[in-house]
């Protein structure tokens, strides 16, 4: 239809990552196959991004150490509304199995979490009905496998991680 090329700057979680799969590869490779130039943007989740390989906690080896001995990433979730977190790990060294959890600021009350199985990926939210921003923490829980690369994105709704690797 005369297009030359598409920019898309919209943000997709928890999609191909070991095989290059899902809608919107699909998408990119039928624009390319078509002789469309298409772009997409980076760095756009920079302060609200994690991602590295999984390293075994010193308190709990199947709990992700962000940062010597630091088994949970600190963060804030905006007052009145709901923050998505999606973790996402590399299957293509062998069979991995993550559960993604957040608590309270504490570390002691289960505010979230994912542990479907199965799937490469865990995606959860949780609405802050505080009249206040609320500091909470995610922590990355191995259930099988060994250590593979992971990422865990936020929305728009939480800032302020206390380690963050720009995406």
């Amino acid at each position: 239809n005369g297009c030359d090329v598409i920019s898309h700057s919209m943000s997709w979680y928890n999609l191909g990552w070991a095989d290059d799969s899902g809608a919107v590869c699909a998408g990119a490779n039928q624009a390319s196959n078509a002789g469309i130039n298409f772009c997409t943007s980076a760095g756009n989740r920079a302060l609200d991004h994690w991602q590295g390989t999984f390293n075994s906690g010193n308190g709990d080896v199947n709990r992700h150490d962000w940062s010597t001995g630091d088994e949970s990433l600190s963060l804030n979730v905006v007052a009145g509304t709901t923050a998505g977190f999606n973790l996402a790990w590399n299957t293509s060294g062998g069979t991995f199995d993550y559960d993604l959890y957040l608590l309270d600021s504490s570390g002691n009350t289960v505010l979230a979490s994912s542990t479907s199985g199965g799937n490469t990926f865990e995606s959860i939210s949780w609405m802050n009905t505080n009249a206040t921003d609320a500091t909470v923490v995610l922590q990355v829980r191995r259930v099988s496998g060994g250590a593979t690369e992971f990422e865990v994105f936020g929305d728009n709704n939480s800032y302020g991680y206390e380690y963050s690797v720009a995406a």
